[in-house]
């Protein structure tokens, strides 16, 4: 779950003097929430996106809508932007974690109003709303412990464990799925 901690004046009402501080000397909104990173074990704080970075994060999507590597890392990267935490790196945690973190942002910055769409073929417009909240409910009953298991023959036994993977590790596939299968040589490691 998320906790909000609003920032104030007085310096005996706050709540998280590092994460306070993170936020004004970056000059950022002052609202801190604090998220459970499971790979961690316990909550960090994260400040809200500014309306920069949400325009920068969706032209970098606009413009690279077939580069899934470019807009996943962006993805990343606004995540350590908003970590308010030294030495916090979304790289080092699984994937589950950045997909989790990743809806707990959208609830704070985004989708705050209804969708409204108007269907191509009737003319009707529908109005959609996501609600992360019961998305990020669900998020909390997963079991994240590794799943091992042996299979034995005559010869060997193969040991095998089944786990989230690393955002490293998919934020590589990406990057070389785009060189080898895409063509692309400009991709950096």
């Amino acid at each position: 779950m998320s906790e909000n901690i609003e920032v104030t004046k007085n310096p005996s009402e706050r709540q998280d003097g590092n994460a306070i501080f993170n936020a004004f000397k970056n000059k950022f909104s002052t609202t801190v929430r604090k998220f459970r990173v499971n790979s961690l074990n316990r909550e960090v704080g994260f400040r809200e996106v500014t309306v920069n970075e949400q325009k920068t994060l969706s032209k970098t999507s606009i413009e690279n809508e077939n580069r899934k590597d470019i807009i996943y890392d962006a993805q990343c990267q606004l995540i350590n932007r908003l970590a308010l935490e030294d030495g916090f790196d979304i790289y080092r945690l699984t994937e589950f974690d950045r997909i989790r973190l990743l809806m707990e942002i959208y609830q704070t910055n985004y989708f705050k109003n209804d969708i409204t769409y108007k269907c191509k073929e009737c003319g009707k417009e529908n109005v959609y709303k996501l609600d992360f909240q019961k998305i990020i409910d669900k998020f909390d009953k997963f079991d994240l412990k590794d799943d091992i298991f042996t299979i034995e023959d005559e010869q060997r036994i193969y040991k095998f464990t089944i786990n989230y993977p690393l955002v490293r590790t998919v934020s590589n596939f990406y990057r070389d799925y785009m060189k080898k299968y895409k063509g692309l040589t400009n991709i950096e490691r």
